[in-house]
């Protein structure tokens, strides 16, 4: 009877722990990705621009949306824009191999200056 009790602690905090442990994982690989307009991609852009370490990787084209991840000091989101109002020009497929992304900053840039700048650092090769 004791060592049912002992196994059955033992299950229970296994399974606290992967749970966590799972929880934790998604967080920090950036969560899911929100569904935003050009205006709302764009005003995560300039949030990134406040943050010397801040940016933004273009992660490729998947079933009619562009995908990215914006990073910031502390703290990182994903993001997708349906492709009819996205800034790419230069698409590639969907990857998660982040030596393919394409990377931009945006430091000290608001209004045209950077929407010119997303055009063109995230459609460069």
């Amino acid at each position: 009877m004791r060592r049912q009790k002992i196994v059955r602690i033992l299950l229970i905090a296994v399974s606290l722990l992967a749970l966590v442990s799972g929880i934790g994982i998604f967080f920090l690989n950036g969560g899911w990705n929100s569904t935003c307009t050009r205006a709302k991609f764009e005003e995560v852009m300039q949030s990134t621009n406040k943050d010397t370490l801040g940016g933004v990787f273009y992660r490729g084209r998947q079933n009619g949306y562009d995908y990215f991840r914006a990073t910031w000091n502390v703290g990182a989101g994903n993001l997708r824009i349906p492709t009819t109002e996205s800034p790419i020009t230069r698409p590639f497929a969907y990857t998660s191999d982040k030596a393919k992304w394409r990377r931009g900053t945006f430091m000290g840039l608001e209004g045209a200056g950077l929407s010119a700048a997303i055009d063109t650092r995230l459609n460069a090769e």
